[in-house]
């Protein structure tokens, strides 16, 4: 029964190490997804068995396990629902925010130019400038200065980036509302506006 329980502790450990060293929700909570697997397996297991036991346990228990079946599918399509509505909505503010700015830097910027930027993936992969990674995925030097956004704008000012891209929930203003930064391009992508976030934006730095 141990063993059994051992992928249970992982998952909630998981969720425990989340909530102590990353407590947030944007993106759905996106980095909780590995344990999603283990919660649903399990889930699913010990609601088998109760709807086993109800179902053999007489007159009153078949019609209740029923009705348990018959709530499980109808919440199972309104959160289909919800979730093709959510992903659409994501795919089109990925599109039109980061992968728009992909394309932009690609078509308007030389090809050595470094580029800072948080989210660097479309940026990475469309574009295929030199980054700066202002999340430290690929830049580890700037980890120990993300609390700290005075120490990340002096590091950022002190490389030799040309180009500035802004994140929803990330505008940087110590670096944009320097005398010598001037902004190039904006997405103006309304849909992100509506959430109270600022549109992603090419700023020049230097």
């Amino acid at each position: 029964r141990l063993w059994a329980t051992l992928p249970l502790l992982w998952a909630g450990g998981h969720v425990l190490a989340y909530a102590t060293r990353l407590p947030v929700t944007y993106q759905h909570g996106r980095y909780l997804w590995a344990a999603l697997p283990v919660w649903i397996l399990f889930g699913l297991t010990g609601w088998g068995h109760i709807l086993a036991r109800l179902h053999r346990s007489g007159r009153l228990g078949r019609p209740l396990a029923q009705a348990a079946v018959l709530v499980f599918v109808a919440l199972l399509l309104f959160f289909l629902l919800l979730g093709a509505q959510a992903y659409a909505e994501d795919v089109a503010f990925v599109e039109n925010e980061m992968v728009d700015v992909a394309f932009w830097l690609r078509d308007n910027t030389p090809a050595g130019a470094l580029v800072a930027a948080h989210d660097i993936g479309a940026i990475g992969y469309f574009a295929q400038r030199p980054l700066l990674d202002l999340a430290g995925l690929i830049s580890p030097q700037v980890i120990s200065l993300l609390d700290d956004e005075e120490a990340l704008a002096q590091y950022v000012r002190e490389s030799a980036v040309q180009y500035l891209i802004t994140s929803p929930g990330w505008p940087y203003q110590a670096l944009t509302s320097a005398a010598d930064a001037r902004l190039i391009y904006s997405t103006d992508y309304v849909w992100t506006r509506e959430q109270g976030l600022n549109n992603v934006e090419v700023w020049g730095i230097k």
